[in-house]
């Protein structure tokens, strides 16, 4: 049994990509996948944050995860690249709500062939503090990818931020 209570020979994983990288989060933690759109911006939003956007009546704050990965610097709302339109929003479930995280391109989903420990691999090395988000390593087809928990990646500081951010939005 994985952190996640994932039997590794069951489980599933949805591979994106953050430019050259490629990640996965286990299957059973994306509740929906999202083609990118502008989010609406929110006022003093903590690091990391694109803004805000509504789905079936809920406002989901939207993460920039390479970004929280220390992949690419921030970017203002204002200026992020045409390409967003060619993006995809993953939604997680959380106790408080879902948060949507912005990646570049979802590649499939496929078996977790294996699910073992990362240590060892360079990429977890390279992410630095962030490397505690890694629960393992996906073998799927020939990719391998680090998979994160979703969770662990918005921590409950992280977390009472978006909500202020969100009520700020609201008002």
């Amino acid at each position: 049994m994985s952190r996640l209570g994932v039997a590794p020979a069951s489980a599933e994983a949805l591979l994106f990509s953050l430019g050259a990288e490629v990640f996965a989060f286990p299957i059973v933690r994306v509740r929906q996948v999202l083609r990118a759109c502008w989010p609406q911006p929110v006022p003093r939003p903590p690091l990391g944050c694109l803004g805000v956007i509504e789905v079936a009546g809920e406002v989901v704050p939207i993460l920039d995860l390479a970004v929280l990965l220390a992949l690419r610097r921030p970017m203002p709302v204002a200026s992020l690249p045409e390409k967003m339109l060619d993006t995809h929003f993953l939604l997680c479930g959380a106790e408080d709500g879902e948060i949507g995280f912005w990646v570049d391109r979802v590649i499939e989903v496929g078996d977790i062939r294996a699910l073992e420990d990362a240590g060892g691999d360079p990429r977890v090395e390279a992410l630095g503090k962030s490397a505690s988000w890694v629960v393992g390593l996906a073998a799927v087809g020939e990719r391998r990818a680090l998979v994160l928990d979703p969770s662990a990646v918005v921590t409950a500081s992280r977390r009472r931020l978006l909500r202020r951010a969100v009520l700020r939005k609201a008002m």
